[in-house]
């Protein structure tokens, strides 16, 4: 270090909460527009500087460490999944050498490329593509853009016959979604309000004024687009953690009059999708069927007393999705932590259901073709590079299309396994009287010849533990996907884990339950127990362990950094909600009011207590035993808003002084998914010197 660590001012600032006074000394880093306020961009430029220069005797292996990654990036392209819209073949791809992808198209398989859409055309610092969608006479291609990461897109348009960007009718301030109508003239959008809530519906027809067709007014709902597989419907979806609500318009029709399928009711999830004459029902039963049940029903009666069961209840398997072919229905579901698909032979015309083929896969679909008898999967791991896969519902048969070639890279020479943790019977609960599993899964992956079980191995091991999401030993995504950066780890002996915590969805919709609102310390046990149990396995050991989270797993490992200080010798904190009693506080703040159902309202004593007792920034102790800390984040994130890291940086400056070391990078423009290969090379980097 070249430079010492930076101090920020403590200003007095009271809140008063259920009438008592909390002082928050760092409450003025919080501004809406904080390029305004002098003093908090020369503190973020402190911080930002020190992070630097923590770094600046770590070029040289920064740099090896992104040519690690790169070379495993490119080989000959990673695959991108084919969607076949007769006469075309969509994909994606990368190239050597490039830093973002291309969407493309061939007029069948064996004829040349045409480039649609080519990412690296813009310069931009931050690049964040949410949609892409192809007019339905394929001419014009709309996309939805953020430059700023700050999740507020842009819709652009492209005439694929000419190539010219058809700017006089770019739409700004959307949520991203995109759907198109039939007349290949008008696209349907959401857009957000001054909380960044996705609430209202557009159309707009080339040349016309938008329309609004939709709102909705309750700020404890949201709302996106989806539109059938089959094309043929528009759904509007308004939705809670614990609610969801579907409307419908039949695209080719005139009318915007949206139909209800069926009114909301607390604790009622669904979802549908479409199939010929009947609406394919994905449903919780409100929370009688808590790991969902398929329901079909009729197009023109969608109330509940139509619903009929497609095909029996399983309580032990988590029912994610359902996708409607002509003549077939593929459920997504996941068991005992792996997933699986099952294909029933199926028309809603004849009725006819035969016995499900269940196959395994670790990827999820990518783009689908409602006449298609077959689809393709990507099938990947952190540590097996992406191969595309062609599943022939008709024939019951799995084909591979193209697989990663990369060079000097053997998967052979890495391994994974499931370690169990048990629960203690004192932190074990039960959901609506239905057991749950008593111990937690912890993915790990290593290197078998560098791998050893003394307890010297240094680690990662990462926790999530929120909204019923799975959990992942890859960045900041939720998917078990190929990562060319683990691999760099591995070379050096790491063992890199993911704890399947109690909040996640790994297990069932009941294990969420049992980690969210009064059950949420069950998380932070569960991550600690996990911790610990690898220490006792002699996988690692507390001075070769790093704990990193994202987001709400910021919070996970902010809180067990609380409980449990020297649980770990570094630990990473990305994009954190750590700020989570102020926050959850101020309704003003965008998605505050639709957190409640994940965190509860913390306006009401009891919960405000529960949360006080485990909010990161409210329970710093003061001491020197803290590990190191390094902590991210960004002035244009919408989520997770860049005042949280900043003052849980800035007063776990204040509350600890042992020799450990604090970092805080603040981007100007990131937003809350910002992340990229330098960023995870520094990551990286940063590890290596600390754990080895």
């Amino acid at each position: 270090m070249t430079i010492d660590f930076p101090l920020a001012k403590r200003v007095e600032y009271q809140n008063e909460y259920h009438g008592r006074v909390y002082p928050d000394y760092y409450h003025w880093l919080r501004n809406e527009s904080p390029a305004t306020n002098p003093d908090i961009m020369e503190y973020i430029k402190a911080e930002n500087e020190y992070y630097d220069s923590y770094f600046s005797d770590k070029q040289q292996l920064i740099e090896k460490l992104k040519s690690e990654s790169q070379a495993l990036s490119n080989g000959q392209g990673i695959p991108g999944a084919l969607h076949h819209v007769e006469p075309f073949y969509y994909y994606w791809r990368k190239e050597e050498g490039k830093k973002r992808w291309y969407y493309c198209r061939k007029y069948g398989l064996e004829a040349e490329e045409q480039i649609i859409l080519d990412m690296n055309e813009y310069d931009s610092e931050y690049v964040g593509l949410h949609t892409t969608a192809v007019s339905p006479d394929q001419n014009v291609l709309a996309f939805s853009v953020d430059f700023k990461g700050d999740e507020r897109y842009k819709v652009l348009f492209k005439d694929l016959k000419t190539m010219r960007m058809m700017d006089e009718y770019s739409i700004p301030e959307c949520s991203g979604s995109i759907v198109w109508g039939m007349d290949n003239q008008t696209v349907f959008y959401v857009k957000k309000d001054q909380k960044q809530r996705p609430c209202s519906v557009y159309r707009r027809s080339f040349g016309l004024e938008e329309v609004k067709i939709f709102h909705e007014a309750d700020e404890s709902f949201r709302v996106y687009l989806q539109q059938s597989i089959s094309k043929e419907y528009l759904f509007v979806v308004t939705y809670s953690t614990s609610t969801k609500e579907w409307s419908f318009v039949n695209l080719s029709e005139s009318s915007d009059d949206l139909k209800l399928v069926l009114k909301r009711s607390t604790g009622h999830i669904y979802s549908v999708e479409h199939q010929g004459t009947q609406f394919i029902i994905t449903t919780n039963g409100t929370g009688k069927f808590r790991n969902n049940r398929l329901c079909v029903c009729p197009i023109s009666n969608t109330g509940i007393e139509t619903w009929k069961e497609f095909a029996p209840y399983n309580p032990h398997t988590r029912l994610i999705d359902v996708i409607a072919f002509k003549n077939h229905v593929v459920t997504i579901e996941r068991c005992n932590g792996q997933n699986l698909f099952r294909v029933y032979e199926y028309n809603s015309d004849n009725g006819h259901l035969s016995e499900p083929q269940t196959i395994e896969f670790s990827e999820s679909f990518d783009e689908l073709s409602y006449h298609s008898e077959e689809f393709s999967i990507r099938v990947e791991s952190p540590i097996s590079p992406p191969k595309l896969l062609s599943y022939n519902m008709n024939r019951k048969s799995l084909t591979v299309i193209k697989e990663t070639v990369l060079n000097n890279f053997d998967p052979s020479r890495y391994t994974s396994e499931i370690i169990k943790v048990p629960i203690p019977k004192e932190h074990q609960v039960n959901i609506d009287d239905c057991p749950l599993p008593t111990v937690v899964p912890i993915a790990v992956v290593y290197r078998k010849d560098l791998f050893k079980r003394d307890g010297s191995n240094p680690a990662v091991l990462r926790g999530y533990g929120a909204y019923g999401a799975i959990t992942s030993t890859s960045k900041l995504t939720l998917e078990f996907r190929w990562d060319p950066s683990c691999i760099s780890l591995l070379d050096r002996g790491f063992v890199l884990g993911a704890a399947f915590v109690r909040g996640g969805g790994d297990a069932s919709n009941e294990w969420w339950d049992a980690g969210r609102l009064e059950h949420k310390r069950n998380s932070f046990l569960d991550f600690i127990s996990c911790a610990k149990y690898l220490f006792e396995l002699k996988i690692t050991s507390p001075s070769k362990l790093a704990i990193r989270g994202a987001s709400a797993g910021g919070l996970l490992v902010g809180t067990v950094l609380n409980m449990e200080p020297t649980i770990c010798k570094s630990a990473i904190l990305q994009v954190p909600f750590v700020d989570a009693l102020n926050t959850m506080m101020d309704a003003s703040i965008p998605l505050t009011v639709n957190e409640y159902e994940e965190w509860g309202n913390p306006q009401k004593k009891e919960i405000f207590d529960y949360i006080s007792s485990y909010s990161p920034y409210d329970n710093i102790p003061t001491g020197d035993q803290f590990p190191n800390v390094l902590v991210t984040t960004s002035l244009t994130d919408k989520r997770v808003n860049y005042w949280e890291p900043m003052k849980y940086m800035a007063k776990l400056r204040h509350e600890q002084h042992g020799n450990s070391v604090f970092l805080a990078s603040c981007k100007s423009v990131a937003g809350h998914k910002g992340t990229n290969a330098q960023d995870e090379s520094i990551i990286n980097a940063y590890l290596i010197s600390t754990l080895q």
